[in-house]
C-alpha cells in the first residue's frame, strides 16, 4: 500500500525524501524494496492488532455495562430524572403533564426547556430486548 502511495504522490509531481534516508526511494535496489515491503507489513500488522485490542474492549464494556458508545443519556447523566418520570405514568398522568411536571420541579433539558414527551417516554420506557428473546417478539406477519 505505501509503495503504491509512494507512486501516485511521483505521478502527480511530488518528490518523496526520508529525513534518514534521502536516496531510499531514488534507489531502486532489492534491498530497498524488501526494507519497503516489510515496513508495509509491520505497519499492517500493527494497524491489525489495534484494531483487535479495540474492539475486544467495546465488546468486554458492553457486556460489563450494556453500552459501549454514544452520549451519556439522561438515565446515566440524572438519575433522580429517571426515577421521577417514572412515578407520574403510574398514577395515570398524561406524558406531557409528566413533562410539565418535571419542569417544575426543577428537570430541564440541556437547553434549559422542558422535556419533549418523547423524550419522558424513552425515560420511562423498558428495555424490551433485555428480558425476551427477539424470536418471542410480534413480527406484524
Amino acid at each position: 500500500m505505501q509503495l503504491t502511495g509512494h507512486e501516485m504522490l511521483k505521478k502527480l509531481g511530488y518528490e518523496l525524501v526520508p529525513v534518514d534516508a534521502p536516496n531510499h526511494f531514488t534507489d531502486d535496489t532489492p534491498t530497498v524494496t524488501v526494507v519497503g515491503q516489510i515496513l508495509g507489513a509491520v505497519s499492517e500488522f500493527e494497524k491489525a492488532e489495534i484494531v483487535s485490542k479495540l474492539k475486544a474492549a467495546r465488546t468486554r464494556k458492553r457486556e460489563e455495562t450494556g453500552k459501549c458508545e454514544g452520549r451519556k443519556g439522561y438515565k446515566e447523566l440524572d438519575p433522580a430524572l429517571a426515577r421521577e418520570a417514572k412515578r407520574f405514568p403510574k398514577d395515570g398522568f398524561t406524558l406531557a403533564k409528566v413533562s410539565s411536571m418535571l419542569f417544575q420541579r426543577g428537570y430541564k433539558t440541556s437547553s434549559g426547556k422542558a422535556f419533549a414527551p418523547a423524550q419522558i417516554s424513552r425515560l420511562i420506557a423498558l428495555r424490551v430486548s433485555s428480558f425476551l428473546h427477539p424470536d418471542h417478539l410480534f413480527t406484524g406477519a
